[in-house]
């Protein structure tokens, strides 16, 4: 072993980010999933302006559109419970179409069987196997 490949061989420090979770920044302010949100609907705006030019003066559209473009950009810019508000909407509008499970217990659920799940996709969780034993016992 040389003495030069002691010297390259020695540990270098390197800098990490404070914060590594947050997004990076790409295009100014804004991280890469803003800046699509925001290109998107502007192109759409843009699109429909060209469509409705005949019909409609230019400032009756641009006061039509600034609500719009109001609820986009507090869509890709905010923030809520630490997550983007795009994030936050999509999550909620998957809760409120996902079917609901209901359970029949009269005695209540433990709680290692609350919101257990089928491992693998074809199992049966533990609500199903013990509605299953009862009504095997019972029917």
């Amino acid at each position: 072993m040389n003495p030069s490949d002691d010297a390259t061989d020695s540990l270098q420090a390197v800098r990490i980010p404070a914060d590594i979770s947050r997004p990076d920044r790409v295009f100014g302010p804004f991280t890469a999933r803003q800046a699509l949100i925001l290109a998107s609907a502007a192109l759409v705006l843009y699109g429909a302006y060209w469509l409705v030019r005949p019909f409609i003066e230019p400032l009756a559209y641009v006061v039509l559109v600034i609500p719009v473009a109001g609820a986009v950009a507090a869509l890709a810019l905010g923030r809520r419970e630490g997550i983007g508000l795009d994030r936050f909407v999509l999550s909620a509008l998957v809760h409120a179409r996902s079917p609901k499970r209901r359970v029949y217990a009269p005695r209540g659920v433990s709680a290692a069987r609350r919101g257990s799940r089928p491992l693998g996709g074809g199992g049966r969780t533990a609500a199903r196997r013990d509605e299953h034993a009862v009504r095997g016992r019972h029917g």
